[in-house]
C-alpha cells in the first residue's frame, strides 16, 4: 500500500498521534491505511522513545487491513527494553483491540515482566487476547505454581 511518498519520522508521529488507536477496518479507507503503512515504516530504526507507545496503542478493530500484521518488523528494530515497557502498558490500554495485537506482539518479546498481563489477558472474554496470552505463556519453560494453576 505504499505511495512511494517519503513520510518524515516528525511527520510520521504526528500521524500515529492523531490515531490512538486507528479506527475500525469497517472504516478505513485505502488513503488512511497507506497513511498508516508508511508511518510505521518511516520509523523503524527509530530511537524517538515514544516510537514503542505509539505503534501499540494504534491498532484499531480488525487487522487493518493486513498491514498490522507487519507492524513487528518496526518493533524489532526498536531498543527491546523500550518495546517491552510499551507493552506493558499496552496490554492495559482501555480498547480490546490494542491489548489484542499488543499481546500478538508481545510474542517476539518474551520477558518475565509480561506475564501478570497476560494473565490478566488469559482470563479475558475476548477469544484473541485468550489465545495469544496462552501461546505466549507456553514460551517459558517454567512457571511460577500460581501461573501454573491459572494456566490450568
Amino acid at each position: 500500500m505504499e505511495t512511494g511518498l517519503a513520510v518524515k519520522p516528525e511527520e510520521a508521529l504526528d500521524f500515529l498521534e492523531r490515531h490512538q488507536p486507528m479506527p475500525p477496518d469497517e472504516q478505513l479507507t485505502e488513503a488512511l491505511i497507506g497513511e498508516y503503512d508508511e508511518a510505521w515504516r518511516a520509523l523503524k530504526d527509530s530511537d524517538d522513545p515514544r516510537v514503542a507507545d505509539l505503534l501499540l496503542n494504534s491498532f484499531g478493530e480488525g487487522d487493518g487491513w493486513g498491514v498490522y500484521q507487519l507492524v513487528d518488523e518496526a518493533l524489532r528494530s526498536l531498543p527491546r527494553q523500550s518495546v517491552v515497557e510499551a507493552l506493558d502498558r499496552s496490554l492495559a490500554s482501555p480498547f480490546r483491540s490494542v491489548r489484542a495485537w499488543s499481546m500478538d506482539m508481545a510474542l517476539d518479546f518474551p520477558d518475565t515482566r509480561l506475564i501478570p498481563r497476560a494473565l490478566t489477558l488469559l482470563s479475558s472474554d475476548d477469544r484473541d487476547q485468550r489465545v495469544f496470552a496462552a501461546y505466549y505463556l507456553s514460551g517459558f519453560e517454567t512457571h511460577e505454581e500460581g501461573t501454573v494453576e491459572v494456566l490450568r
